[in-house]
């Protein structure tokens, strides 16, 4: 949390998956959950030059910092450093949320804020990867390093679209779940990007095994 000495444990997730799984639309669901007395603040990760995301949260009224033109991942080290730090000085806010890119590798994020520079000011809670269905047919997917990478060290574990997905592709997902080692905190299937605000509270710390089919 935030005081007036100093920046401690502020709550922070990631949410991550492939490009056009619905990130974006998850993280402004989630902000929509919030209570009016709490500030949050997003550190959004584009690959392009511009930042359409950015611009979304923008437009909206959320404190949000960019980085652009490259993945936080591959340049995990001073960009990501600055823009966190310029996030909690600037904002001081109740909780973070880090939007990583579709094409990122979420490991180096986690490193870095389980690191010292933040080992103090935030608290990882549980990490959040959201699933398109319909991707599981495609083993350009299923087979891609950074797919693999993102499914093993989520927490949670959503499958969004399911509206558009077939029988075929949603019995892939719950294939995926089956043999996803360790087990998943909790597994979800929704649409729209519509989670519970709750499950940013979960932690890795937690062995229990949830599902919500």
């Amino acid at each position: 949390m935030s005081t007036k000495q100093g920046i401690i444990n502020i709550p922070t997730n990631i949410i991550m998956g492939f490009l056009g799984v619905g990130k974006t639309s998850a993280i402004l669901n989630l902000l929509e959950q919030k209570t009016d007395n709490e500030k949050w603040a997003v550190l959004v990760n584009e690959f392009g030059p511009i930042g359409i995301d950015g611009a979304i949260y923008a437009s909206r009224g959320i404190q949000v910092k960019e980085i652009v033109g490259g993945c936080i991942c591959c340049t995990a080290g001073v960009p990501l450093l600055v823009a966190i730090n310029n996030l909690l000085k600037e904002f001081r806010p109740d909780r973070l949320l880090i939007e990583t890119s579709g094409l990122g590798h979420p490991k180096k994020v986690l490193d870095t804020l389980r690191g010292e520079h933040f080992n103090k000011s935030l608290s990882l809670k549980a990490s959040i990867c959201l699933v398109d269905p319909e991707n599981l047919i495609d083993i350009r997917y299923t087979e891609h390093e950074i797919f693999t990478e993102q499914i093993a060290l989520s927490d949670i574990l959503i499958a969004n679209k399911i509206d558009l997905a077939d029988a075929q592709s949603l019995a892939l997902f719950d294939q995926l779940v089956a043999k996803s080692v360790p087990k998943k905190l909790f597994v979800a299937k929704t649409q729209f990007g519509k989670l519970d605000l709750n499950w940013l509270d979960l932690s890795s710390d937690q062995r229990e095994f949830y599902t919500a089919l």
